[in-house]
């Protein structure tokens, strides 16, 4: 840490005052202020490395040479490796609640068996952790907003924190459960093929898929939905449509693109 940082981490004992000299946990911009530095220290490898604070993933055809340039710059930085931490040469990784390799990508079966045994929420505050925890991977659930739309309903401020949960809210909680278990694998894209984008309109939302073709087979890539204003639910079916592949073409960013 600089000098003029260390005075800030600052703490009493009945001994005397102690600072710290590396960042520690607890700081408040610790992980923040992390992850700007292993960005910018990656910054020239981002074709063939990633990085979520002190997760690192390395991947690329020849991958002998990369480790070496990844490893190399980390001890340029002075960043140690713990070895009991890292893995080598795996066809297949967990990242960050994925399971990543051969091209695909799928949830982590431990963390989509956690959710398969979530009980019943009771309240609403439980009801938001559950669909928090379900939206990290609503990109493998086509139309994942009109799927969980009744239990949404439930975390408006009209309804009482002892939610009213009925057949239909047990239903869909099954089939949300149900969903994110048998989620598909999704294709990792390349860019330097053509994309394909399915929108589609219902009554409540809009949804999306892209995907990319394989020889005859069409790839996912990713799906997106989102639900739709109480206005915009009382447009007509040719307006809802024309509005989805907008949306749709937004949402993947090919707006952006010029």
């Amino acid at each position: 840490m600089d000098l003029e940082c260390k005075e800030l981490t600052s703490f009493k004992t009945h001994r005397q005052q102690y600072q710290f000299k590396v960042m520690c946990f607890g700081l408040k911009n610790a992980s923040a202020t992390f992850q700007r530095v292993i960005n910018r220290a990656l910054s020239q490898y981002r074709n063939f490395s990633r990085a979520y604070i002190d997760d690192i993933s390395v991947y690329s055809e020849t991958w002998e040479e990369h480790l070496e340039t990844i490893l190399c710059k980390l001890r340029e930085l002075n960043f140690a490796v713990n070895l009991k931490k890292c893995s080598f040469a795996r066809p297949h990784v967990k990242y960050l609640g994925h399971v990543i390799g051969s091209g695909r990508h799928q949830p982590d079966p431990d963390k989509t068996n956690t959710i398969e045994n979530l009980p019943q929420p009771k309240t609403k505050k439980e009801l938001r952790s559950v669909l928090g925890l379900c939206n990290y991977y609503r990109e493998y659930i086509p139309s994942y907003s009109e799927l969980v739309y009744p239990l949404t309903e439930l975390t408006k401020k009209k309804v009482p924190d002892n939610i009213p949960w009925t057949k239909e809210h047990d239903l869909t909680f099954d089939r949300l459960k149900r969903a994110l278990v048998e989620a598909p694998s999704l294709y990792t894209p390349k860019p330097d093929q053509p994309f394909i984008v399915h929108s589609d309109a219902f009554q409540i939302g809009v949804a999306a898929c892209l995907s990319q073709r394989a020889g005859e087979k069409c790839c996912p890539i990713a799906y997106a939905s989102q639900k739709l204003t109480r206005c915009q639910q009382s447009w007509s079916t040719v307006e809802r449509k024309a509005f989805a592949i907008v949306w749709c073409l937004k949402k993947f960013g090919f707006m952006d693109q010029k």
